[in-house]
């Protein structure tokens, strides 16, 4: 997902979200290439969610499902252009982009192909997906 301008931390130009590779983890999560990888949450509630991606830079459920399957084939709808190109991961640093699938269904179609899913594919995700409210409401912090 691009870069979120209202997170504080990225008026830094030089703060870039780094995923599971963020400094000071170890183990897996140490090596470089975890870096612009994030962990997938479950799709349980789904539909509930006021904010989605790792950078809360989506705030409609159906525009989440809508970059799954555009990010590639139409990416100036995600992305910002800097003199008419389109930055895809701005906000991973450019020896990380090969780290982003790009590889498996629905990210492997190229720009101005068909994305992967079709308007009515996307509603019958959509409605698929309103399914797996089960009404749990986490608790709330009351300190």
């Amino acid at each position: 997902m691009a870069r979120n301008k209202s997170i504080a931390a990225n008026n830094d130009a030089l703060h870039r979200d780094l995923g599971l590779c963020r400094s000071g983890r170890t183990g897996r999560a140490a090596n470089p290439s975890a870096c612009g990888k994030f962990k997938v949450p479950t799709l349980r509630n789904v539909a509930t969610r006021q904010v989605f991606f790792h950078n809360g830079q989506v705030t409609r459920l159906r525009d989440a499902v809508a970059f799954y399957v555009s990010r590639d084939t139409h990416p100036e709808k995600w992305y910002p252009s800097v003199n008419g190109k389109v930055k895809k991961f701005d906000d991973l640093p450019v020896a990380y982009h090969r780290n982003v699938n790009v590889e498996e269904v629905p990210y492997d179609r190229k720009r101005g192909e068909t994305p992967a899913l079709s308007e009515q594919e996307i509603e019958d995700v959509l409605a698929f997906l309103y399914t797996l409210n089960d009404g749990y409401s986490a608790p709330r912090n009351t300190k």
